[in-house]
């Protein structure tokens, strides 16, 4: 959203909703890295003569939105160059914390006391436990064709590292001995993946592709080698049918970066996210769900695993029998992962989720909340090292601040959290689901003479009474106004900005001992890791 008088504005902002390879949201201004004016002029030395920017929202699209601001503006060109002075992020809360008891113990508690009831959570979130293990609260891996993310860790070797996905990052000292115990433990380490479909029924499991006959030091080098093939084999045509979608989703993503890099030419500036899906080729599949984008690429469906349904049967249950693509695999990762069915889910999302099985995943070593800290470092270090002026004030700052009220007036927009006046800004970005933000966005009234009359804002735009076009011959006092006394309307916000959000909730349990029985798993075989359910389990 931007208000400036005498400037000419075109405000885009791009919110990739619940897509694990593209976690950004970017607002790009033309006004400040526009195509035009390209003579490299010097900056203007006058300090505090320039935008004042807020976002709202300090998460991973929040951060990201700071550091590509950042880049575009202080490496821009001519006139388009340094032209914001200030960039304020505002956030509840930074992400959880590890506190330490006086007995020692762990607990997990937030750093806003107390955290609001309502607050959502961040999508990336990282929690560290007293014995060293690293629990990612959010997204948990990173697809390295994820161009945004790697160009950030490239820019911060020191600070980013790659681990193995979903690495605890707990590192064992090798100067202590292991008692016998650990010894024994160490022997049980799960291993691997299973989808568990209830009363002690396993539609996948690790000894269906690591039998308990391999020694344990192989099971590294066979699992890479064994557990493809077999999927290959247990899925067959789905496998590649589900292989090649990915291939072309992946081929459409690569253009979205091609385009997010072009800041020269007006073309590449988009609206909406799905003016995106129609640049790349992607707006059908965002237009419908996950369960008919999978009819559409003939991915069978399996009665046998519906709920009331047992395993055992045409499908599942014996490792030696082939198995239902959709119905195992794409069923428990959607639920696991997004707490959702296959009707609930966008068909673009549900194929996103997919495209990193085409590349190498990772985390980043130590949590990867360090992103976000990394995010503003480089956006400081942008400006600091650049040829911008030197102002009395940081450009980039962030407030433990929950906003509550965005009022827009003639040239600025004010913010408020609860009754205090944060500021007044030329342009405040959401980075975050406006359906979840809870902010009240309102607008002075232009034909009012008292400033506290105030209405709703139109945050997608107005349009045209449609009066207009059959009564030519009237006179504007005898049509129907808008609540602001103008002949027009407030657009209605579209399904991204009003759908629901499903809440997933990350449960930890440390301390604790898998018991395998419950899950109809003997001593003797290999555990999973990573245990994920069908809609039965």
């Amino acid at each position: 959203f931007s208000t400036l008088s005498n400037n000419k504005i075109l405000s885009m902002f791009i919110h990739t909703t619940t897509l694990p390879s593209i976690a950004a949201a970017l607002l790009i201004c033309t006004s400040l890295c526009g195509a035009e004016d390209p003579i490299d002029e010097p900056a203007s030395p006058s300090p505090l003569k320039g935008n004042r920017i807020a976002i709202i929202g300090g998460g991973i699209s929040g951060t990201f939105t700071a550091k590509y601001l950042a880049e575009y503006d202080a490496r821009g060109r001519g006139s388009k160059k340094c032209l914001i002075d200030e960039l304020d992020i505002f956030d509840v809360s930074p992400p959880p914390f590890l506190v330490r008891s006086p007995r020692g113990n762990a607990t997990i508690q937030s750093s806003a006391d107390p955290r609001p009831p309502t607050w959502q959570g961040s999508r990336v979130s990282t929690l560290q436990l007293n014995d060293g293990n690293t629990i990612e609260l959010g997204a948990s891996i990173i697809y390295s064709g994820n161009k945004l993310v790697v160009k950030l860790m490239e820019g911060d070797p020191d600070n980013l590292v790659k681990s193995p996905p979903m690495s605890t990052g707990k590192k064992k000292n090798p100067d202590i001995a292991q008692s016998d115990e650990e010894k024994s433990t160490d022997k049980k380490i799960p291993s691997g993946f299973g989808i568990y479909h209830g009363m002690n029924e396993w539609l996948i499991k690790p000894s269906h592709y690591l039998p308990s006959c391999i020694p344990k030091f192989l099971h590294p080098i066979l699992k890479k080698i064994l557990q493809p093939l077999y999927f290959l084999w247990r899925y067959s045509a789905d496998y590649f049918r589900l292989r090649h979608a990915v291939k072309r989703a992946v081929h459409a993503f690569d253009l979205i970066y091609e385009l997010l890099e072009d800041v020269q030419h007006e073309v590449t500036f988009f609206e909406s996210p799905m003016d995106i899906w129609d640049a790349v080729g992607l707006r059908s599949v965002a237009g419908i769900s996950f369960h008919d984008f999978l009819d559409g690429l003939g991915l069978k469906r399996c009665e046998e695993l519906e709920l009331d349904k047992s395993a055992h049967g045409s499908y599942g249950g014996f490792w030696w029998i082939p198995g239902c693509l959709r119905s195992e695999l794409v069923t428990a990762m959607t639920i696991n992962t997004y707490n959702q069915d296959l009707n609930q889910m966008n068909g673009l999302v549900g194929l996103v989720a997919y495209v990193p099985s085409g590349g190498e995943l990772f985390s980043v070593e130590g949590g990867n909340y360090k992103l976000m800290e990394s995010a503003i470092r480089q956006a400081t270090k942008i400006y600091d090292t650049s040829a911008c002026p030197k102002l009395p004030v940081q450009r980039i700052q962030q407030h433990q601040k929950r906003i509550t009220t965005v009022v827009s007036g003639e040239n600025s927009m004010e913010i408020f959290s609860a009754d205090e006046s944060l500021g007044n800004f030329d342009i405040v970005i959401l980075a975050a689901p406006l359906q979840q933000s809870r902010i009240q966005f309102l607008m002075e009234s232009p034909m009012s003479m008292d400033p506290s009359v105030l209405h709703p804002m139109a945050l997608n735009g107005i349009h045209e009474n449609p009066d207009l076009e059959d009564n030519h011959e009237k006179s504007s006092s005898q049509l129907l106004n808008n609540e602001h006394g103008q002949l027009a309307f407030a657009s209605p916000l579209p399904p991204s900005a009003t759908t629901p959000y499903t809440s997933v909730v990350t449960t930890v349990v440390s301390n604790a001992t898998l018991n395998v029985t419950h899950f109809g798993l003997s001593e003797k075989e290999q555990w999973p890791r990573s245990i994920l359910v069908s809609e039965r389990g």
